[in-house]
């Protein structure tokens, strides 16, 4: 067998109207071909074999030999999986211009997004909503690349080093510091942000705080941090270790009973926390559209 030389699944499948109807002329009028242009693609299929796969005898009997019978075996297999995958190609096809897959992470799983997923499928119940759990920025990247997600969520920080994404605000919320019920700051109306200087404060690992400089927000008004400390745990354990944390008012709103919020005094008021919908650029399907404008009433709500 020449090895450049590929065999073409046409050639498997005359073969296998061949090898079952054992008869030239009754395989070539299902294969809607003629009898001499079937045995000549026989004959090559042959060659590339270097093997015989069938004989007559002199009564124009037809049978296959034993490396026919292996090849009708074979390649019935490999028609019938080849036609699986054809068909299970389309199906994805199909079903993925009736679907919208999210990348959500545990950072952005707000209940207005939740919200907007919820009435999307109400409005829209022939299409499919999933979400899919992905990293920030360079993950959410891959997702959408990839074709795994449609669309995802990102800080505006991170936008200048999503080239290929375009993106539209969702959220555009001030900042609140966050404490256990118990704290004597929680009596304040506000925080101010030299008392907030002095306390210990929590950042929570790939949270909008774990992305900020806090070091200039403070320098600004010639103060300085004095403890700031990383934990892998939920923001629930703010009551308990006895520390704060910051974070949107749009998050601080539906905390658990046991923490509170409250403005900062003195805070820059272009410090805020602002998250944008992403998606690849030139690919905003009616579906995503349809979408954004749900996420839009849902944040505003």
């Amino acid at each position: 067998m020449n090895s450049s030389t590929p065999i073409e699944l046409r050639n498997l499948n005359n073969f296998v109207a061949l090898a079952e109807e054992l008869n030239f002329q009754k395989a070539a009028k299902r294969l809607h071909i003629t009898g001499p242009a079937l045995s000549v693609q026989i004959q090559k299929l042959e060659d590339l074999l270097c093997v015989r796969l069938c004989e007559r005898s002199s009564f124009r009997k037809m049978r296959l030999t034993v490396a026919g019978t292996r090849l009708l075996s074979e390649a019935r297999d490999l028609l019938r999986n080849t036609q699986r995958l054809v068909n299970n190609v389309r199906n994805a096809a199909s079903e993925d211009k009736d679907s919208l897959r999210i990348g959500l992470t545990s950072l952005f799983n707000q209940s207005f997004i939740m919200q907007a997923i919820k009435s999307y499928c109400l409005l829209n119940p022939a299409e499919k909503v999933q979400w899919v759990e992905v990293g920030m920025e360079h993950n959410l990247l891959d997702a959408l690349e990839s074709g795994q997600i449609h669309m995802g969520f990102a800080y505006d920080f991170h936008l200048p080093r999503m080239k290929k994404v375009d993106h539209l605000l969702i959220v555009d919320s001030p900042v609140r510091a966050v404490m256990g019920a118990g704290n004597p700051l929680a009596t304040l109306k506000q925080v101010p942000l030299s008392t907030l200087a002095r306390q210990t404060l929590l950042c929570f690992q790939d949270s909008w705080f774990d992305f900020q400089d806090f070091s200039a927000l403070f320098q600004e008004k010639h103060l300085s941090l004095q403890n700031i400390k990383r934990t892998h745990c939920d923001v629930c354990v703010v009551d308990a270790i006895g520390g704060m944390t910051l974070m949107s008012e749009m998050q601080a709103s539906v905390l658990c009973p046991r923490l509170v919020s409250r403005p900062i005094e003195g805070l820059n008021p272009s410090f805020r926390v602002r998250i944008c919908a992403v998606w690849e650029k030139h690919k905003k399907s009616q579906q995503i559209l349809d979408f954004l404008h749900l996420l839009q009433e849902n944040a505003a709500q």
